[in-house]
């Protein structure tokens, strides 16, 4: 099951407060090349540090092992999480599944 990063319905919301890293985590840009590493193979970011607030690649992973970290996917166009990564972090007891 994946969730998928709605940041249209994010923006269109009116008097919702969301937390700081969750705002940073709907407006940040995946699949980007990371610039710390540059000249590595498979350096795009598809991770999001919960802790540090910002994205990481799978060479940045290892320096924050014992940080909350969220891999971020591609489907259908879409960046998306998994549910079951997601509840680890976020309370998702209202999010429908069908």
């Amino acid at each position: 099951m994946v969730i998928q990063i709605d940041l249209i319905a994010y923006k269109n919301m009116k008097m919702v407060i969301f937390p700081f890293d969750l705002r940073i985590l709907l407006d940040e840009k995946f699949f980007n090349s990371c610039l710390v590493h540059e000249e590595e193979k498979k350096n795009e970011e598809n991770s999001f540090c919960m802790d540090c607030c910002f994205s990481l690649c799978c060479h940045c992973v290892i320096h924050h092992k014992s940080h909350k970290i969220l891999q971020i996917r591609r489907y259908m166009y879409n960046d998306v999480l998994r549910l079951k990564e997601a509840q680890k972090i976020f309370d998702c007891s209202q999010i429908q599944v069908s």
